[in-house]
């Protein structure tokens, strides 16, 4: 597997996992005081769905958006985990978003798919 395929594989699992982690603290383990709520869940989670089909299809336009995107979260997410009452998933969500962030880029450079027509042969584009 060379460095565009994996990349590749690491951008959709983290961009899952942001995903995961959002339901998971908006859903299952809100903060303290605070009951699950579906408004705050869509709110952070519509952003990311917009771009589910170019990720999953690994277009590099999508990746560059969706990298412009996530600049809004690592924001909010650095403020969040830098706060007096930050818990770990703070530090999950930071971890994830760079990690998202690096492996789009990481795509958008060394992604290239294989022609259909020339799948036994194993041409590569050089687009």
């Amino acid at each position: 597997m060379n460095l565009g395929e994996f990349s590749a594989r690491l951008t959709f699992a983290s961009y899952l996992a942001l995903i995961a982690l959002f339901t998971v603290v908006t859903m299952v383990v809100p903060p303290p005081g605070k009951s699950p709520n579906w408004a705050i869940w869509l709110v952070l989670v519509a952003p990311l769905l917009i771009f589910f089909n170019g990720v999953r299809l690994r277009n590099k336009r999508t990746l560059a958006y969706l990298c412009f995107a996530i600049l809004l979260y690592f924001v909010i997410a650095v403020n969040n985990a830098f706060s007096p009452v930050a818990r770990i998933y703070d530090y999950f969500e930071v971890g994830l978003i760079v990690s998202l962030f690096v492996a789009a880029t990481l795509t958008i450079r060394f992604y290239h798919p294989i022609h259909p027509s020339a799948d036994t042969q194993g041409v590569q584009d050089d687009g």
